[in-house]
């Protein structure tokens, strides 16, 4: 797909620019727990979407098969109501709470640090209770 404003500034690529986007549904003991929405720039990951990520990690490819290693993320958090395809995904009715995580995720690529990926993971809060350890 073609990156819109947001991505675009958020990947640090023209708006316009192709994107690979991958939607994914983790469950456990069958109940769906988060749906996550990711983005990446095809010009660094071109053909990326050959591979079967039901079966392997993104991370893992991204590492080993385009060499790029994660450095840094920047996240944010909020609480959000399911609506539309979230609501769909997670099995919920529309208007239920959410939490939802914001990314940009950084990654050493040829030597330079860069932005390689953009994603939203939507929580479900009937199902997750999040712990913050604070260390000075």
């Amino acid at each position: 797909m073609a990156a819109d404003g947001k991505r675009a500034n958020a990947l640090q690529i023209a708006k316009g620019d192709p994107v690979f986007c991958l939607g994914r549904v983790t469950l456990a003991d069958e109940e769906p727990l988060n749906y996550t929405r990711t983005y990446l720039p095809e010009k660094l990951f071109p053909g990326i979407g050959r591979y079967d990520f039901a079966q392997t990690s993104l991370y893992r490819i991204l590492e080993q098969e385009y060499g790029v290693k994660i450095t840094t993320a920047r996240r944010t958090i909020e609480a959000v109501l399911a609506k539309d395809e979230i609501a769909e995904y997670l099995e919920l009715e529309e208007g239920m709470p959410l939490i939802l995580f914001g990314c940009v995720t950084y990654g050493s690529v040829n030597g330079k640090e860069e932005p390689i990926e953009t994603f939203k993971s939507y929580y479900r809060t009937d199902q997750f209770k999040f712990y913050i350890d604070q260390v000075k």
